[in-house]
């Protein structure tokens, strides 16, 4: 991938996904380099279970981290994201991941003991190692889809199990029952997925959503631009747009 020019598309406006009313795309450039979106009360009564939308990386920097991500925080006090990641200007992955709420930031990153692994596992449990984080080509100026999505409730064994890819396994000695949580990217103009990975959550909904930039390692916040419409959610059988105050029954 070779250093990203800002886009065109900047500043272009585009319909608003339940065709209500014409809106500007969400630009991050700098700071604030994230945007949390309140969920509708009836929404969140019935239950998130869903979280969508569209997003164009703009510019990057050939050094450090690029992170372009979707988060949702869940209603155990866990939260996951997802989305493209640029490393040393030429290595593309798409990283799909999460953790307890240990305080925000990295405060969550902090070391665990293997009790306080075993207790995080009861509520939250990655992806599969290699698929945590996956190679992916990607390209700048390209629209994408990314979807955040409830699965089946599904009972995990006892067994041996890793919270993260980078933790070391410890051993759960009884059964678990938590929700898989799906994340998936694509094109916007149709294709192939260029990822879809499951995580695990004893979490049936989601409270919070947002969207961001993140940079470190060598790279800044102002030399990241992203382009996003705003996102959209599911509950029951209602799509609601978090950028208006509106909603659209689902066919």
């Amino acid at each position: 991938m070779t250093p990203m020019p800002a886009a065109p598309n900047a500043a272009v406006a585009v319909a608003d996904v339940n065709g209500l009313k014409p809106r500007t795309p969400i630009v991050i450039h700098g700071e604030p380099h994230v945007r949390w979106y309140k969920l509708d009360p009836a929404a969140k009564r019935e239950g998130v279970t869903s979280a969508r939308v569209e997003v164009t990386v703009d510019q990057a920097s050939i050094d450090g981290l690029n992170f372009f991500a979707l988060q949702v925080n869940f209603t155990n006090n866990t939260w996951a994201h997802g989305g493209l990641q640029l490393l040393k200007g030429d290595h593309e992955y798409i990283n799909w991941g999460g953790l307890p709420n240990l305080g925000g930031g990295k405060g969550d990153y902090g070391d665990r003991t293997p009790e306080q692994l075993k207790q995080d596992l009861e509520r939250i449990q990655n992806p599969s190692d290699g698929q945590q984080l996956v190679d992916a080509d990607w390209e700048p100026g390209v629209r994408y889809v990314y979807e955040i999505t409830r699965g089946e409730r599904v009972i995990l064994p006892p067994g041996d199990y890793r919270r993260s890819s980078g933790d070391p396994a410890v051993y759960i000695d009884h059964p678990r029952e938590l929700y898989e949580w799906n994340f998936s990217v694509l094109p916007a103009a149709g294709g192939e997925p260029l990822y879809q990975g499951t995580m695990y959550n004893s979490a049936a909904s989601v409270q919070a959503v947002a969207i961001w930039n993140e940079s470190g390692y060598g790279s800044t916040q102002d030399q990241l631009i992203s382009t996003w419409e705003h996102p959209t959610y599911i509950a029951g059988d209602t799509e609601y747009d978090a950028g208006v105050s509106t909603r659209a029954q689902r066919g």
